[in-house]
């Protein structure tokens, strides 16, 4: 599979986000460009959905209750180790030193809010590659 194949691909995408109307405005974008979402409203019915589904990315917001984003990534590292998805923090807050924090969390990369459709599909393609073998791992299995 090589990066024109996941242009193609429908993605398994995990949306943690507790805010209604983000979620449907990712949700849209996603659905239009013929990925699969499921949608948690917090890092811990993140975490339960990951128990039970193979996702290729996680769209990761920071800021939730119950769990927030930074320790809900901390736990998915912790768990899954380097056979996670690829988790892009989604966030108002774009400051350096708030970048710094996602990615020693071990998130891949950030997207600051509010997300559009051209956003997605160019982080989708910037982590093609690790996106790609997950993909071929899991059909492997």
């Amino acid at each position: 599979m090589d990066e024109v194949e996941v242009k193609k691909t429908k993605l398994r995408v995990l949306l943690v986000e507790d805010n209604p109307v983000n979620q449907k405005l990712v949700e849209r974008y996603l659905l239009k460009l013929g990925h699969q979402i499921d949608i948690a409203d917090n890092g811990a019915i993140g975490l339960e959905f990951l128990a039970q589904k193979n996702y290729d990315v996680i769209l990761m917001d920071i800021e939730m209750p119950v769990l927030n984003g930074i320790e809900t990534t901390k736990k998915i590292v912790e768990i899954y180790s380097d056979n996670r998805p690829v988790i892009i923090a989604v966030t108002a807050s774009i400051l350096s030193a708030y970048k710094e924090i996602c990615i020693q969390a071990g998130m891949d990369d950030y997207m600051e809010k509010p997300v559009s459709g051209e956003q997605l599909k160019v982080m989708f393609e910037k982590w093609s590659d690790k996106i790609i073998k997950r993909i071929d791992a899991d059909y492997k299995k």
